[in-house]
């Protein structure tokens, strides 16, 4: 259960909330995980209604948790999230989409795409693991892919 001091918002054509949602996805991940432009870029997509921004805010205003996601006609894209670590026992990711869905469903957007998962996980991966078990639980179908891998040897002459 969310706090009613708690705001939930779709970001419009704010750029300061867009920069405070960026500075908290840095904040969280604890480095640079791409460049400014590719950010800009995503505010445009906003901007130009192909992407919308669901954020959650404290008390005090500011943004503890959001989710970015890219549209098209009949598809929705869940491409970033980031939620404060201070407010984990509040499951904004779940929140973040509960309200995504219900834009999704006033866009007439048929499919919620979560991104990718594997079968199987190495120790190493606990991260990717978890992230993976969270979006199984917003999925009504798992659709597989396919890589085919090619490995060319240069051969000594």
């Amino acid at each position: 259960k969310l706090d009613k001091k708690f705001r939930i918002s779709m970001l419009q054509n704010d750029e300061k909330k867009w920069t405070e949602f960026r500075k908290l996805h840095y904040k969280v991940a604890k480095s640079i995980t791409r460049n400014k432009k590719t950010w800009d870029l995503q505010f445009a997509h906003i901007i130009s209604k192909d992407a919308f921004l669901i954020y959650i805010e404290n008390e005090k205003g500011n943004i503890i948790g959001g989710g970015y996601f890219n549209c098209s006609k009949d598809e929705c894209y869940y491409s970033v999230g980031v939620y404060d670590k201070n407010y984990l026992d509040y499951n904004l990711g779940h929140i973040i989409n509960y309200y995504a869905i219900k834009e999704m469903i006033m866009r007439n957007i048929k499919w919620f795409k979560v991104g990718h998962t594997k079968i199987k996980y190495k120790k190493s991966e606990k991260k990717l693991e978890n992230i993976s078990k969270f979006k199984l639980g917003f999925t009504s179908n798992i659709f597989p892919e396919f890589y085919i891998k090619n490995t060319i040897k240069k051969v000594k002459k």
